[in-house]
């Protein structure tokens, strides 16, 4: 599958044949599967990205942490925090340099998905992450620690101090 046959799923709506793509051979066309289903916003997508959020490529990773966070579904809650947690060194490829990378991208969007979501487990997965984590790069602007920030933020918990959340 190619990169136009995806937008045209897109464009169609075709939610089925979206997440039939999130399983593609190219990581490519899994990252705008995940894009795709992101932005039709159909909750039928939650259970498959879920299953994708352990994909060996970061950028899927990070896009479909991304989508369960528009997405809203309390579900994917445990995942998302498998995400924010996962400090491992991926291999990453530049010509002509192969270095280990963390996946930062992914964990600063699983942060910002929990925030977006919510609940005790998630405000719980960010106060811990918020008090080991080192500033090791940036995506979107943001640090890891401030995409925590935010997403505590978002959920009505400021300076780490836990308020009525609904």
């Amino acid at each position: 599958m190619e990169y136009s046959q995806v937008r045209e799923l897109v464009k169609s709506k075709d939610v089925d044949g979206l997440i039939a793509a999130l399983n593609d051979k190219d990581k490519h066309v899994r990252n705008y599967a995940a894009d795709g289903l992101r932005e039709l916003g159909d909750k039928r997508a939650v259970d498959s990205l879920i299953t994708v959020l352990s994909d060996k490529n970061m950028d899927v990773r990070r896009a479909v942490a991304q989508a369960l966070g528009e997405l809203g579904d309390k579900k994917a809650v445990d995942s998302l925090i498998m995400v924010l947690n996962d400090t491992t060194d991926y291999l990453v490829i530049k010509e002509p340099l192969q270095v280990p990378s963390m996946p930062i991208d992914a964990r600063i969007e699983a942060a910002l998905a929990l925030g977006k979501i919510g609940g005790e487990a998630a405000i719980e997965a960010l106060k811990a992450v918020a008090d080991t984590s080192k500033k090791q790069g940036y995506y979107r602007g943001l640090s890891l620690n401030e995409a925590v920030e935010k997403a505590l933020a978002e959920l009505g918990v400021g300076d780490r101090e836990e308020k009525q959340i609904s």
